[in-house]
């Protein structure tokens, strides 16, 4: 279930971890691409794999490419504090799955269990 991928989201023990954490509430919620970027950190990048009649996502280069694309650039900071850890961009092709009337509210409840997280990992590493 997706409350129990959050909650090994928030036990995640590395980057690595947390990363593919991530990975698998993008698919469970059908999401085409998804970049984590956090500071001091190499850039980690998915794209979901070929799927049956679906071609393979591409991620857009440029606007003209954005044509049915629904793009959520999340900054990844604590409520209240001037720290930027990073940011975390999800893409969903809508011509290839529909927006589901959770994915929205699932996706903020994936980014309140990152920044914990992220915050106790680089003070681990700092």
């Amino acid at each position: 279930s997706f409350l129990a991928l959050q909650i090994a989201t928030s036990k995640s023990k590395n980057m690595d971890e947390l990363w593919h954490n991530i990975v698998e509430a993008m698919e469970m919620l059908k999401f085409h691409h998804a970049k984590l970027m956090v500071i001091d950190e190499p850039v980690r990048e998915w794209t979901m794999p070929e799927d049956g009649e679906h071609a393979y996502f591409c991620a857009p280069s440029s606007e003209a490419d954005l044509d049915g694309m629904l793009r959520f650039e999340i900054p990844l900071r604590e409520y209240g504090s001037d720290t930027f850890m990073g940011k975390l961009i999800l893409i969903k092709d809508l011509k290839k799955g529909f927006l589901k009337s959770y994915t929205i509210r699932r996706v903020e409840h994936l980014r309140r269990s990152l920044i914990p997280v992220l915050k106790k990992l680089k003070l681990k590493d700092g």
